[in-house]
């Protein structure tokens, strides 16, 4: 009944372009801003974004304008992040912006309601609804906390799928003279996991072993992390006798991805065979601020984007947040980075002026650095209007970019960067 209500009250939305920019939050986007969000769909789009130039709004805007202009169902959009508070956030954006709308056209009858969640809780839900076409004869059980009673139990499982299939002779580094394994076993499951995602781990017997020890899971119909609910799903997507492909190609018409800087190769591959299919993608993100090379996170996905001949690319290079010495700084630090996506594409400052950025060397004791930062709390700044953003030099010499009345150069730290932003009482935080 909601699907059917919220179907007529999309139907009965009557906008123009020109009234659609006049919308409150959208009426203020820039020329490069209006170009990615009104981008077409016969295409995949592509928007590569620098820090503070606007690209949250720029993906709920779209998302918006998808529905209320290209007359696609709220039901047939899904938008994917990387954490809850960024799905609930973007969620909770784009129905403020619907929600003038519906109530005029629907004297409101009809709320929006925008479909947002993790890539995490979009497979786990898939694996939930479609467990028999991902192999389990019965819903499993999930284990995805990560509790030291619940690694304890990965890491015997892990342990019995070595021993039932006779690889301890391959794996004996990991194992007492005893036949236990050691201290070192906690790496060869990290091994296993970072292998799932995608991350070359080079040494005989991982492959095997990973098949193995999903297929362990499947026999105890329990899965024990989020990894391997993504893992199943995407074996499952490419499995020639599965019908999951099919039954997540009806659900979709337009699917926007965000953070995709950040994506690992397990999440790519789940998603690229629909990347070439009636399904349209929208890809945000600022290959600047990948932080998540750890866990499988890629450059070269967004670079392949860049070459693919169904993918228009866009580019949002006007920083609104920080002042020009501080974007100044950005850029010589960004031009260190090799094989940026963004290449030869500086960031650009909308203010005109601000405070100049003072440089302070420290030692390894941060002698000069706790100085630096009493100086600040002493000015009477606020704790959002400090940060200090730090490089290794080519001599190792540590310096302490630090600069007032601004937010930090990027809410995350750039490769070959560290950022800390510190506050009053000691405490120190990064993010």
């Amino acid at each position: 009944e909601q699907q059917k209500a919220e179907k007529i009250g999309f139907e009965g939305i009557k906008c123009t372009e020109e009234e659609f920019f006049e919308l409150d939050s959208i009426k203020s986007s820039d020329e490069d801003q209006r170009k990615a969000i009104t981008a077409g769909t016969n295409r995949n789009v592509l928007v590569l974004a620098g820090a503070g130039s606007g690209k949250t709004r720029t993906l709920v805007s779209r998302l918006v304008y998808l529905h209320m202009i290209k007359k696609i169902p709220l039901d047939r959009i899904l938008l994917l992040t990387f954490t809850k508070n960024a799905a609930e956030n973007m969620k909770k954006r784009g129905e403020a912006i619907l929600n003038p709308v519906y109530m005029q056209f629907t004297q409101g009858k009809e709320k929006p309601n925008i479909r947002a969640k993790t890539i995490d809780a979009f497979t786990y839900g898939i694996m939930r609804e479609c467990y028999q076409e991902i192999g389990f004869l019965e819903e499993p059980i999930f284990k995805l906390d990560r509790t030291p009673q619940t690694r304890a139990e990965l890491r015997d499982l892990l342990n019995d799928t070595i021993c039932e299939n006779n690889m301890k002779g391959i794996f004996s580094r990991y194992y007492n003279d005893d036949g236990q394994p050691n201290d070192k076993f906690r790496f060869l499951m990290s091994d296993v996991e970072k292998f799932a995602c995608g991350m070359p781990i080079n040494y005989a017997g991982i492959e095997r072993l990973l098949h193995e020890f999903i297929a362990k899971q499947i026999s105890l119909h329990t899965v024990y992390d989020f990894v391997y609910i993504n893992y199943l799903v995407k074996q499952a997507i490419y499995n020639p006798t599965s019908a999951l492909k099919e039954i997540i190609a009806s659900r979709y018409d337009c699917i926007l991805l965000d953070e995709f800087q950040d994506i690992n190769v397990l999440q790519n591959e789940t998603f690229k065979p629909f990347y070439n299919t009636s399904m349209h993608f929208t890809f945000v993100g600022d290959d600047d601020q990948s932080i998540y090379g750890w866990r499988g996170s890629n450059n070269s996905i967004i670079k392949d984007l860049l070459k693919d001949s169904n993918v228009d690319t866009y580019y949002l290079l006007t920083n609104y947040r920080n002042n020009p010495n501080i974007v100044k700084a950005g850029n010589v630090i960004l031009n260190l980075i090799t094989g940026r996506a963004k290449k030869d594409k500086p960031i650009k400052p909308n203010r005109v002026t601000g405070a100049k950025i003072r440089i302070a060397c420290y030692d390894d004791k941060y002698t000069n650095l706790t100085n630096e930062v009493e100086r600040l709390i002493q000015s009477g700044y606020s704790a959002e209007d400090r940060a200090s953003s730090q490089v290794r030099s080519a001599t190792s010499r540590r310096q302490t970019w630090s600069a007032s009345r601004s937010r930090s150069w990027s809410g995350r730290s750039p490769r070959r960067t560290r950022r800390q932003s510190f506050y009053p009482q000691g405490t120190c935080s990064s993010p």
